[in-house]
């Protein structure tokens, strides 16, 4: 999944945006909040988008040489622990999910959902 840190003065959703340029080479635009996901043990918030291309084309990119899509029930092995829930809650809940995630191999703590 695209992602990195938000850079001073700039918003999460404008940093969604940017990310997924830079790795991707598509334009999106940020249609909602899929979920917030607190990494506790690394004082780390991690915002989750639901996006839709408006332009560009899937390529390689100084970020990330390779692109591949995949189904939720076949994610490559080295898929992050910590990915795979937020993928889901992408894909499977209306309402942002609010989750706790812990430990280098952790899916979810605690979990609320909101519509």
């Amino acid at each position: 999944m695209p992602g990195g840190l938000v850079e001073a003065g700039e918003t999460p959703w404008a940093a969604v945006v940017r990310e997924v340029a830079e790795e991707t080479g598509l334009q999106v635009t940020a249609d909602s909040l899929s979920g917030v996901y607190c990494k506790t043990d690394l004082a780390d918030v991690v915002f989750v988008f639901r996006c839709t291309t408006r332009a560009g084309r899937l390529q390689p990119t100084s970020e990330a040489d390779r692109h591949a899509w995949f189904a939720l029930d076949q994610l490559p092995a080295n898929t992050s622990r910590r990915q795979i829930p937020r993928l889901h809650d992408a894909l499977t809940t209306a309402g942002p999910s609010l989750r706790e995630q812990r430990g280098a191999g952790s899916g979810d703590t605690a979990t609320s959902t909101f519509s």
